[in-house]
């Protein structure tokens, strides 16, 4: 059974005290972590996170996930482009909704996974 707010399990004070407390005990030199997506950057600071991480873990903010920084008209050409006839789009690792959206679109999207 889930709960009503999948977000309270993660709202444990002493977890995450135990937690940075075994963060601050494994870092052993400087650190520096990006985080990819713009929702992350933004949980990290509303939750305080960066203020629970000893001074050596530095965290960047990378460039955006691809579905933060896509326009609505760049998604518009790729549904268009994969609608074509014997046009197969390819993503990576993005598998989460293209069965619904090749139904929908009549499109032909397919993910990969593996080392480039």
């Amino acid at each position: 059974m889930l709960p009503d707010n999948l977000s309270d399990p993660f709202r444990d004070g002493e977890l995450s005290a135990r937690l940075a407390e075994g963060i601050r005990a494994a870092v052993q030199r400087p650190l520096r972590l990006m985080e990819v997506c713009g929702t992350h950057t933004m949980a990290i600071f509303r939750h305080g996170i960066r203020t629970l991480l000893p001074d050596a873990v530095e965290l960047i903010s990378g460039p955006g996930c691809p579905v933060c920084v896509t326009s609505a008209g760049d998604i518009d050409q790729i549904i268009e482009l994969a609608s074509m006839p014997g046009v197969i789009l390819t993503t990576c690792s993005v598998t989460q909704g293209l069965e619904p959206i090749n139904a929908r679109f009549g499109t032909n999207f397919a993910a990969f996974f593996g080392p480039f």
